[in-house]
């Protein structure tokens, strides 16, 4: 059962297709899992052999020739993704972000998420994408402050020099 579940994966096969040849469900694989540990380590070596699988995949199919190999990663990345269950969107948390007192900590903190593994490094770009649009929005704010003070400032009749007395007319 061991050496079955890594050659089927090694191949491309998912665990749906162990479980059907098998004739069991999900559920009792979990249990076998559990159960077994050595079948829990043959999972474990099976799913690293489908994920080289689709490397092995992708570098042999997925390169696109247009002005200089390339790979098609949109193609890969839906296919990656659907093959190991990794949603196209999926909630996030990191709990260090709403406690950041600034810009700087907010970075570090989606850092720290990187490296513990609670964020891919695309989450991670996404996110240090919308702090910097924040922090755009913060500047242009401040800037538009200063315009209007500045546009007053002349309204009013300061010049370089300090006061200049307006009369009502």
């Amino acid at each position: 059962m061991c050496l079955e579940i890594i050659n089927m994966f090694s191949e491309g096969k998912t665990r749906s297709q162990f479980c059907a040849r098998h004739i069991i469900c999900n559920d009792t694989f979990e249990k076998w899992r559990k159960k077994h540990p050595l079948f829990d380590k043959a999972y474990c070596v099976a799913h690293e052999q489908a994920r080289a699988y689709y490397d092995d995949l992708r570098q042999r199919y997925l390169v696109q020739e247009f002005e200089g190999e390339s790979i098609n990663w949109g193609l890969f990345n839906r296919m990656y993704n659907a093959r190991f269950n990794i949603p196209d969107k999926r909630l996030i948390t990191v709990k260090a972000l709403g406690k950041a007192k600034d810009e700087r900590a907010m970075i570090k903190s989606i850092m720290d998420a990187v490296a513990k593994g609670e964020l891919t490094p695309d989450e991670a770009q996404k996110l240090a994408g919308l702090i910097d649009v924040s922090l755009k929005v913060t500047q242009i704010q401040e800037l538009e402050e200063r315009l209007r003070a500045i546009e007053q400032a002349q309204k009013t009749g300061i010049d370089d020099e300090g006061f200049e007395e307006v009369t009502d007319e």
